[in-house]
């Protein structure tokens, strides 16, 4: 997709689990609509639009958010309890916002 633009959001706001490479070591619980639609350039520059839902959807809204300068925590800074990180068995725990995540330079102003 070149250029992608969301041109609908439909369906419900879930929240679920995300990660992101361009954010080492933390997850959050991020809201996302369930269903999209997308219009984009193709590779020979022809428009092209699609639907897309469930997990999909999520990730294309996530990727999208990357072309807007957008990461996943931004959509939940102002949730303390929406904070997580992996423990040694590979499972997601809760972090503590206070001492985690505030002050550490994570969201630009």
């Amino acid at each position: 997709m070149i250029n992608p633009e969301i041109v609908k959001y439909e369906g419900e706001i879930t929240t679920d689990y995300e990660g992101c490479l361009s954010v080492k070591d933390i997850y959050g619980k991020v809201p996302r609509y369930t269903k999209i639609r997308i219009k984009a350039l193709n590779i020979e520059g022809h428009q092209v639009r699609f639907k897309a839902d469930g997990f999909l959807a999520r990730v294309i809204q996530h990727e999208i958010d990357h072309t807007n300068g957008v990461v996943f925590i931004d959509h939940i800074k102002d949730q303390k309890d929406a904070f997580y990180e992996l423990d040694d068995k590979g499972e997601l725990q809760p972090l503590d916002y206070d001492t985690s995540i505030a002050g550490k330079g994570l969201f630009d102003d």
